[in-house]
């Protein structure tokens, strides 16, 4: 399952906040948004906490392959003014 939506769907049903879904987990607040939004590849340790916290519903390899797809969708855009077009066609 999408990491991103299933804590935000996790925020809704349990109105709790994301520092606190980062607590109970065991990560910092920073490192678990940063992997919802595919700006940094976890540590196999933090995929791990994140697979156990949500009882397998989100995967390591889930983790894994979204942080590539959104990390190489970002790689896409860091190109330079001449391809701009392309880059906004990417997204």
């Amino acid at each position: 399952m999408n990491i991103k939506k299933y804590f935000n769907n996790k925020k809704d049903d349990e109105n709790v906040t994301l520092r606190e879904i980062a607590y109970q987990i065991g990560i910092s607040y920073n490192a678990l948004y940063k992997v919802m939004y595919g700006l940094r590849m976890p540590h196999v340790s933090t995929c791990q906490k994140i697979e156990k916290a949500t009882k397998g519903e989100v995967t390591v390899k889930d983790i894994i392959e979204y942080c590539l797809d959104k990390m190489s969708k970002k790689n896409i855009c860091d190109t330079t003014k001449s391809q701009e077009k392309q880059c906004i066609s990417a997204k």
